[in-house]
């Protein structure tokens, strides 16, 4: 995956990072919150 990257521009780099935060942010507000419950205590199980 790094290796991937190698030959990108920092600036190319770092809006591939915005793009998949964004994603990621975007999932987490349509999750319901029971499932935040439920993965909150998945991981503290872990731990």
């Amino acid at each position: 995956m790094l290796h991937e990257g190698a030959g990108r521009s920092g600036a190319e780099l770092v809006a591939d990072l915005r793009t998949s935060l964004d994603r990621l942010l975007d999932e987490a507000a349509s999750m319901p919150a029971e499932r935040w419950s439920t993965l909150a205590h998945r991981a503290a199980d872990h731990h």
